[in-house]
């Protein structure tokens, strides 16, 4: 499974599509969150918003989640198809208007507004992933009452790995792994992340990466890695 981060997804090049086909030809199953931040924050900003984050999570009113899903839904999660189609990849969107959206609920209205945890993949999804298709998922749920949420990709990532319990789950960001003054960390312990989250040495948007890397380990998934090329080794999460 992998995740592709906002700046990642404008860096994906012929290498890393021609190893997702080499997986699906292998009958690997393969799913894959995409975020979209950079986008989200540039059209907030264009109709004068502020961007505002609390511990790595983007703050989510109206207009912004208007923004976001409207972006997802109509650019970001499209264009992937289209780039996954033109290199000869079957792929189905998780959150075009067709599909069933994956449920969820508030993460806390309060302190973020309308941010949501997921909390169920839909029957048709999983069929789609056990058919051999590659599925996308973007950073949003519903609740049941039809309200939409902002996910952070992070946390939706490590909760799609968890429950389909995949053997290895692949954040791909714009940094070659988690950086310690300047240096690749070649793996990294839960007592390491704390130090280096209480020490400031992670920027806010690594927190959400590293703490729902560890929840995904602590869940079962196999192995986690953090990178921005799918060929190279980056920094390996582990209990």
């Amino acid at each position: 499974m992998i995740k592709v981060g906002g700046n990642a997804i404008s860096q994906m090049d012929e290498k890393f599509f021609q190893r997702l086909r080499t997986l699906q030809n292998q009958d690997v199953h393969i799913v894959l969150v995409h975020g979209g931040g950079p986008m989200i924050s540039a059209a907030c900003e264009a109709k004068g918003l502020s961007v505002v984050k609390r511990q790595g999570i983007r703050v989510t009113d109206a207009q912004t989640m208007a923004i976001t899903q409207n972006l997802v839904i109509n650019t970001i999660q499209p264009k992937l198809l289209k780039l996954m189609a033109d290199h000869g990849l079957d792929a189905v969107g998780a959150n075009l208007p067709q599909a069933q959206p994956v449920l969820g609920e508030f993460l806390n209205q309060q302190d973020f507004g309308f941010v949501g945890t997921p909390t169920e993949i839909p029957a048709s999804t999983l069929a789609a992933i056990d058919a051999g298709k590659i599925v996308i998922f973007g950073p949003l749920c519903q609740t049941t009452t039809g309200t939409w949420l902002n996910v952070n990709a992070d946390s939706m990532a490590a909760f799609v790995a968890q429950t389909l319990q995949v053997n290895r789950l692949i954040l791909v960001t714009d940094v070659p792994g988690l950086m310690y003054y300047g240096h690749v960390m070649p793996n990294v312990h839960e007592a390491q992340i704390q130090r280096l989250i209480d020490g400031d040495i992670l920027t806010s948007g690594m927190v959400p990466k590293v703490t729902a890397a560890y929840k995904a380990i602590k869940a079962g998934v196999q192995q986690v890695e953090i990178l921005n090329d799918i060929s190279k080794p980056g920094t390996l999460v582990l209990l």
